[in-house]
């Protein structure tokens, strides 16, 4: 069954179109065995610029999850004039079952350091549930997975921010990692890890979703041993193709993956629901998040189905969660920050944070000029840090000050 799928792999590198031996997908320049790109790391997703039948550059996020390249946005495709094939409907995470997406086959895809990608097929969806920009306050548009697994050995460095691509057949894992073997199921990569709860040890099959910033989910309906954390908050967990994914936020004791564990780690347990399945992208047990990742540098070798791992310099740092209680998401038109989520009982709620505020302010910083990833990164800085907020209402601007405070 191995030499079967390195044999279609293999196949797949060499597809050429009956026009004028034109290749098909993406691919390196002539002689090229590997090339690097910076990456951005935003809410523990990689994001990487990409740009469009040579016209308009966006924002992807890489994810492992994602069959095919998707634009969020259907302006973007009116002004690249994407062709359309046909109308389908997809499901994914989220409360929302299908959502309907335009098909368009023929898409022309340049990265930077020359990768070029033609006659890819593209999904641009007819409405955004996702909602990248207000949730992450960057201009992303875009998501791209399979298309560059299925071609090179990706390697992240989540220490320098580089995504190394390399090509298969030259491609020698560096003596740093601990190689894992990992299963490819449909397009997607899936390891197992081991969680430990109070002593108790559950090895569990995971896919590896560069698309999700959550640590770790798990469906523990699934497990004859893993109970509901003893400590949980109700929560979003993160969006989905199909809207927003709600669920309990707890603590496992550790999480070991290639010998290497991560200690007081964050578990995302969604709600049950008719899109727990697709949550879980297919896997039985859950998936590995951005959150977790960043503490490793990692390669993804399809060809071979191989892991790499390695510690890197983020190797102890600790699972943090917001600790003021109030979700912030990122309007424009005018350029504003507003208060979306509130958890009850949270320092926020208790010192008079209400939803629908704007926030002007924090801490001094005016929120025209802070990015939304440096302001979560604030609220979830340290136990008994002094916020200062001064949001606007109706009335006027208020000025409020609360500590933060762990939460779970």
């Amino acid at each position: 069954m191995v030499i079967i799928r390195r044999l279609f792999f293999l196949l797949t590198l060499l597809v050429f179109s009956a026009k004028g031996q034109e290749q098909i997908g993406l691919y390196m320049p002539k002689g090229v065995k590997r090339v690097v790109l910076p990456f951005s790391f935003i809410n523990n997703l990689v994001v990487i610029p990409i740009t469009i039948n040579n016209q308009i550059t966006i924002k992807f996020i890489l994810d492992t999850g994602a069959n095919n390249a998707i634009l969020t946005e259907s302006i973007f495709g009116d002004i690249v004039g994407l062709d359309y094939f046909r109308t389908i409907s997809i499901s994914g995470p989220g409360k929302i079952d299908g959502v309907n997406a335009k098909v368009a086959p023929n898409v022309g895809l340049r990265l930077p350091q020359g990768i070029r990608g033609k006659h890819i097929s593209m999904l641009v969806l007819e409405e955004d549930y996702i909602n990248l920009k207000k949730n992450l306050g960057e201009d992303v548009y875009g998501i791209i997975g399979y298309d560059l697994f299925s071609r090179f050995v990706v390697e992240l460095d989540f220490e320098k921010l580089e995504l190394t691509l390399h090509q298969p057949n030259s491609y020698k894992p560096s003596r740093k990692y601990r190689e894992i073997d990992m299963s490819l199921e449909g397009t997607k990569p899936f390891i197992n890890g081991v969680v430990n709860q109070n002593g108790e040890l559950d090895t569990v099959k995971l896919m590896i979703d560069t698309g999700a910033s959550h640590a770790l989910l798990l469906d523990i309906n699934e497990s004859e041993i893993l109970n509901m954390p003893d400590t949980t908050i109700e929560t979003a967990l993160g969006h989905g193709i199909g809207g927003e994914i709600y669920g309990q936020l707890g603590r496992f004791d550790q999480f070991s993956v290639g010998g290497l564990s991560l200690n007081d780690i964050l578990v995302s347990i969604p709600d049950e629901g008719d899109y727990t399945k697709s949550i879980k992208r297919g896997s039985r047990h859950g998936t590995i998040g951005g959150q977790t990742l960043f503490h490793f540098n990692v390669a993804f070798d399809y060809y071979r189905q191989k892991f790499y791992i390695s510690r890197n310099a983020n190797y102890r740092a600790p699972f943090q969660f917001d600790m003021s209680g109030m979700r912030l998401s990122y309007f424009e038109n005018p350029k504003r920050y507003q208060v979306t989520g509130l958890m009850d009982n949270s320092p926020a709620m208790e010192a008079g944070i209400r939803l629908g505020d704007e926030v002007i302010d924090i801490n001094t910083n005016h929120i025209e000029n802070s990015k939304l990833t440096h302001i979560n990164g604030l609220l979830m800085s340290r136990p008994r840090k002094l916020i200062r907020v001064i949001v606007l209402r109706e009335e006027g601007l208020v000025t409020y000050s609360f500590r933060l405070r762990k939460m779970i």
